[in-house]
């Protein structure tokens, strides 16, 4: 599973796996966007809500409309499996 950042001219942020990169176009499964969010103490901190959810399968993106394609940091890849697992993946520290 190759997860990445893909951040679009539209300023979304969006996580998902990369199935196919063509040289106009990069193919996406499973894409969440990122979005900013305030916890029950006021906390800032970044969720994930469902993107394209009117399409059905893979979205393939012209790169014309992509700014960047980046790793994401490790808290996010747990964050995305989590999403589609339904698992909690716990982080890779050891417990003292």
């Amino acid at each position: 599973m190759q997860v990445k950042v893909i951040k679009l001219i539209t300023s979304e942020e969006i996580v998902a796996e990369v199935e196919h990169e063509a040289p106009d176009t990069l193919t996406l499964k499973n894409a969440l966007a990122l979005v900013m969010q305030q916890d029950r103490n006021g906390n800032i901190g970044v969720g994930v809500i469902p993107w394209g959810t009117n399409s059905i399968g893979s979205i393939t993106i012209d790169k014309l409309h992509i700014l960047y394609v980046n790793d994401p940091k490790e808290e996010l890849v747990q964050m995305y499996k989590t999403a589609f697992s339904g698992i909690a993946v716990p982080n890779k520290q050891l417990i003292v």
